[in-house]
């Protein structure tokens, strides 16, 4: 498979990024930046780039908590989505799931509510995944088993571009890291 590339320029909020990175296959890579840079409108850019839509089947899970307007059971709702689990079965991270399933989804925790929505978005058979802040609510327990299924994705040869504050986090699992900077010139994509 080719490389995923993401390139500027890219208008934000902030400014306008230049310059462009890479995701290969079976990479992970960081993108980080300061507060307000443009990192999680530089997702949008990628959500609505009909070009990389057209090339590759991406997966996104943003900052934003579920929400049911009916506050419909879990599993109702995963039934809706027709979200197949049983690749997690062997990661450990199912019995959490299972605790979930006769909750509403409004009922959740910040924590579950989170796993929920990256487990949704990991279920998915796609090229590429795109997790913006995942740890958000996360205990360090939660975080060790979403980096188990990442490694299982990076394994399968999936492109995986986390954009996160807490980088520490994931530093074991991280192939590269690109960054946004601010320069006299305007905002550009670094790698590190």
């Amino acid at each position: 498979m080719k490389d995923f590339i993401i390139s500027g320029p890219i208008c934000t909020h902030a400014g306008i990024i230049e310059g462009s990175f890479p995701l290969r296959e079976g990479e992970i890579v960081l993108l980080q930046g300061e507060n307000g840079i443009g990192k999680s409108s530089l997702i949008q850019f990628i959500k609505m780039n009909k070009g990389l839509r057209d090339s590759f089947q991406i997966s996104f899970s943003d900052q934003f908590p579920l929400r049911s307007v009916n506050n419909i059971q879990v599993s109702v709702f995963l039934e809706m989505l027709a979200v197949d689990f049983k690749s997690f079965h062997q990661l450990d991270i199912f019995d959490e799931l299972k605790l979930l399933l006769n909750k509403t989804i409004n009922d959740l925790s910040g924590g579950e509510n989170q796993l929920l929505k990256l487990l949704i978005t990991l279920s998915f058979d796609v090229d590429a995944y795109i997790l913006d802040e995942p740890s958000t609510f996360l205990d360090k327990v939660k975080v060790q088993k979403l980096k188990m299924v990442l490694n299982d994705k990076k394994r399968q040869g999936k492109y995986t571009l986390i954009i996160e504050h807490r980088s520490d986090l994931f530093e074991d699992i991280l192939d590269r890291k690109v960054e946004i900077l601010k320069q006299e010139q305007g905002l550009v994509i670094h790698e590190l």
